[in-house]
């Protein structure tokens, strides 16, 4: 129904609702016939004249509403404030709610149709909140937007975690459209559907517009005030300090993976004791080294920190390399130069009852066997064989003529002839390469050929001897075999190996062993194994040393730890000049102002002063020394249980990050209604 003013009495004006197509006469009819004159007293003046029956006892009325919103605007100020700020977290539909409520209430008790109650309630609601938000609009607008945070709390449940800011954005962004949309269809007045679904049309880009733009200010400002704290407090300093460390890892993460912290966790498991947490960021490392080397190049403590952990991971990387190395040939820490006796005894002594036993068994004097036994005493072994018999005080009755065999021979004295072509075998090398002479080649193939046939006729108990014990100059010869592994090639390597017992490749482990070691304890011997991961030469030659695929690959692991953590020591290796340019600025409390200034801009509601305070304040602040101090802490830190801290950390910044896009959406949206109320 339209309104028309009549001037009433003294030129008062009198708003009258009225039916279309009324004419003047009717309307000043009804003006007059609802009129009722002020009493005057003789105390005090007459009040103002307004419509009667609006006017309530103690409060100040107005009279330039029409009468369907008089009720509602005439109402005290706290009842009003009230009735505007449930007006936020019912999307602007709290009008609607309360006629709907109210004006059925209403309808059992005074016959009126329920239509006719529902929108007296309605517009007299709307009179309320008009009223409210014209005298105090930006308290109605803030109490409309802290009513609403509530509804936005419980919404953002549905969320996951934001984790980046522009994720962030798009939550505010879309939660403000949606909000926008339902405050301003619900805060419309208009008369028909198509006018509230332009206005809400209205409100879902304001309120887009609101809530994207919203949380990166607020995100601002919080950081100003969080910033002043961090320089006052070592658990916000050390908050924050978590909370970049972990920006970092999610950084340095691969493509896809979703819990990069997780990740870091089981790395630096697997890096080892030596591990610090700035190791185990994902990829390369980019991000976390970064961070650190920031830190150190900035005045604070973690400089000396850094340098501290530089000389003592360059310290102890040989013994870690050799530790490492004395694992994957499982030598238990002997030493060739000092040790070897004492191991080759107590290796006989082990070997010893099998020795007693196959010494007291004969085997037959076969047709092969003679013959290879008459090449070697041709050669002069049996000589060699009957000293050795002789030093150990043993018999040793093996003919000179095989035509005096009665049928079988001794396997004591056969093991000695094989003692004695071992003995003969040392001197059989080139004493630069150490590979055997062509004599040499051709004693090693008949004392490979003794060996099969004695292992033929022992039914394997010979082997099982040697396996336990090959002999002193059989394991001397393993173990100077292994020491030369590094200038042999991988095919060598093998076919050397192939002819050895257990005995024999428990020796070359320990020469193989002394060869790492010698290139761990060089300098440039640890870059070349560090790099190992592409030193085809290299690799191949391990594998034939280790000969099986899994203990070459955990001794490379092993080498890729100590080339992944030698990027430590690139941080702090930076500008000197940048490290006395901050230092200069590092006194600066300029920021605390700074932080004052966005605080009185956000007060005051001015959006363009929020923008310039908030430019000053980020081209003003640093990052606190207490900060830059607990990140070089953390991210020197061997305990893996911090990175357990960062991941706990960063997932409720990240949920308490959402939760305040989708209030400051659903807050922001809210305040459609309100300037579609202004513009109308």
């Amino acid at each position: 129904m339209p309104i028309t003013n009549v001037k009433g009495p003294g030129g008062v004006v009198i708003p009258v609702r009225h039916p279309d197509g009324a004419s003047e006469a009717e309307i000043i009819a009804y003006a007059q016939a609802n009129y009722e004159p002020p009493a005057a007293t003789p105390l005090a003046p007459a009040p103002a004249p307004q419509i009667k029956g609006y006017l309530l006892p103690g409060d100040q009325p107005v009279t330039d509403v029409s009468p369907a919103a008089a009720p509602g605007a005439n109402l005290g100020r706290d009842q009003r404030a009230f009735l505007a700020a449930m007006q936020g977290p019912t999307f602007g539909f709290a009008d609607e709610i309360a006629g709907g409520v109210v004006g059925g209430a209403k309808t059992l008790f005074n016959g009126k149709p329920y239509q006719q109650n529902y929108e007296a309630v309605r517009d007299a609601y709307r009179g309320a909140v008009d009223r409210q938000l014209k005298e105090e609009p930006l308290g109605t607008a803030t109490e409309q937007f802290l009513t609403s945070l509530p509804v936005g709390g419980f919404i953002s449940r549905a969320f996951g975690p934001a984790r980046t800011l522009k994720s962030q954005i798009v939550s505010g962004t879309g939660v403000g459209a949606v909000s926008g949309a339902a405050n301003a269809f619900g805060a419309s007045t208009a008369p028909d559907v198509g006018g509230k679904v332009d206005d809400s049309l209205y409100g879902l880009g304001a309120g887009m517009a609101m809530g994207g733009v919203g949380v990166p200010l607020v995100r601002a400002a919080g950081a100003a005030g969080s910033n002043v704290m961090q320089r006052f407090d070592d658990s916000a300093a050390m908050d924050y300090a978590r909370q970049k460390i972990a920006q970092a890892f999610i950084r340095d993460a691969a493509p896809g993976v979703s819990d990069p912290l997780s990740q870091a966790g089981a790395r630096m498991t697997r890096l080892g004791p030596e591990a610090r947490v700035v190791d185990a960021g994902g990829q390369s490392g980019q991000s976390t080294t970064a961070l650190l080397d920031t830190v150190a190049t900035l005045p604070g403590r973690s400089k000396s920190a850094v340098e501290t952990a530089i000389r003592q991971r360059q310290s102890g990387r040989a013994d870690r390399m050799i530790g490492s190395a004395e694992d994957a040939f499982g030598v238990g820490g002997v030493r060739m130069a000092s040790q070897m006796d004492d191991w080759m005894q107590q290796r006989a002594r082990q070997a010893a009852p099998l020795y007693e036993r196959l010494h007291r068994m004969d085997v037959p004097a076969s047709q092969n066997l003679s013959s290879i036994v008459d090449a070697a005493r041709g050669n002069g072994y049996d000589k060699a064989a009957a000293r050795i018999a002789r030093n150990k005080r043993q018999p040793f009755t093996l003919p000179e003529d095989s035509s005096m065999l009665t049928g079988t021979y001794s396997m004591r004295d056969l093991d000695y002839l094989k003692q004695g072509m071992d003995d003969a075998l040392v001197k059989l090398r080139d004493p630069v390469t150490g590979n055997l002479t062509a004599e040499g080649k051709s004693v090693d193939e008949l004392r490979k050929k003794l060996l099969a046939q004695l292992d033929r006729d022992t039914m394997g108990q010979y082997a099982n001897a040697r396996n336990a014990f090959a002999g002193p100059s059989q394991l001397m010869d393993a173990s100077s075999a292994g020491r030369r592994i590094l200038s042999r090639d991988d095919a060598t390597i093998r076919d050397m190996m192939s002819g050895y017992g257990a005995s024999e490749r428990d020796a070359f482990a320990l020469g193989a062993f002394e060869a790492i070691r010698a290139k761990a304890g060089a300098q440039a011997g640890q870059t070349e194994l560090m790099g190992l991961w592409r030193q085809k030469g290299l690799q191949e030659k391990l594998k034939a040393v280790f000969g099986d695929e899994r203990s070459y690959r955990e001794f490379a692991s092993r080498m890729a730890a100590e080339g992944r953590m030698k990027s430590l020591e690139t941080v702090g290796r930076g500008s000197q000049t940048a490290a006395r340019q901050y230092a200069i600025g590092d006194l600066d409390t300029s920021a605390v102002g700074a932080a004052g200034d966005v605080a009185g801009s956000v007060a005051s509601g001015s959006p363009t002063g929020m923008l310039r305070s908030m430019s000053n304040f980020w081209n003003t602040v640093k990052t606190p020394e207490p900060v830059r101090d607990a990140i070089g802490q953390t991210l020197l830190s061997r305990d893996p249980q911090n990175l357990l801290q960062l991941q706990q950390a960063m997932r409720q910044v990240q949920a308490a990050r959402q939760r305040q896009a989708v209030g400051l959406g659903l807050g922001l949206g809210s305040q459609t209604g309100n300037l579609l109320g202004l513009i109308n």
